[in-house]
């Protein structure tokens, strides 16, 4: 028996084995390629190996070549072929069992951040608007003053968190505008918005009460006006 060099056809890498090894069912550990024999005292009936693993490495360029065309075909104006074979790979990896794990334990991390964020803000924000309005160290004329500033806080924040509603849903937009108080429903529990939420929840503890007293006795109001103008007959 006697030693043959054969040679991967795909990164030229060589072995030496023995002749009577079959050379069709081995492949190269470093790129899984197959072999060809490099030093068989046939006599050669074809291209040499090295021509041969030229012609392939040639054939895969041209294949490549294709495909990039055909990305760049179809891929929207301002990105190149390189742009949009990544976003191809992205998405394979998403549709792929091991990479959508990764990507959910990357989406865990990230909102895991954001949540604890997002409550140290609201325990500050509200521990500063609580203790104000309720630890007595406001004088109530101040207080008594300042509903009308806390009214228009809130009518900051309700318009926030509309324009949040459009963003994600025409419909959740629409609403928020027509039942301002599903605003308040619509953040706690449609939105992902984690520091609007916490901005908002935090102030409501300070100015939440002073408000909706206010805004009960001018709906209360209203009604009352509309009522009286139906009795009279319009």
């Amino acid at each position: 028996m006697a030693d043959v060099d054969i040679q991967c056809m795909s990164c030229g890498g060589e072995i030496t084995v023995s002749d009577v090894v079959n050379v069709d069912k081995l492949k190269c550990r470093s790129c899984g390629g197959d072999f060809l024999r490099t030093n068989t005292d046939a006599a050669p009936t074809g291209p040499s190996p090295e021509e041969k693993r030229r012609s392939l490495m040639k054939s895969l360029k041209k294949k490549d070549a294709k495909q990039k065309l055909a990305i760049a075909k179809n891929a929207p104006a301002g990105k190149n072929a390189d742009e949009v074979d990544v976003s191809r790979l992205a998405w394979e990896k998403l549709n792929d069992t091991e990479g959508q794990a990764e990507v959910q334990r990357q989406s865990h991390r990230m909102y895991s951040g954001l949540t604890w964020k997002a409550w140290l803000v609201f325990i500050v924000i509200g521990g500063i608007a609580g203790g104000l309005r309720y630890s007595g160290l406001v004088p109530p004329s101040i207080l008594a003053q300042a509903v009308i500033y806390e009214v228009l806080v809130v009518v900051v924040l309700h318009i926030f968190v509309v324009l949040k509603a459009f963003q994600d849903s025409v419909f959740q937009g629409v609403l928020c505008v027509l039942l301002p108080p599903y605003s308040i429903y619509y953040l706690f529990s449609a939105a992902d918005t984690f520091f609007l939420r916490a901005v908002v929840a935090g102030l409501l503890i300070g100015i939440g009460q002073d408000s909706g007293t206010l805004f009960h006795g001018w709906s209360i109001t209203a009604i009352d006006s509309v009522n009286a103008w139906i009795s009279s007959g319009g």
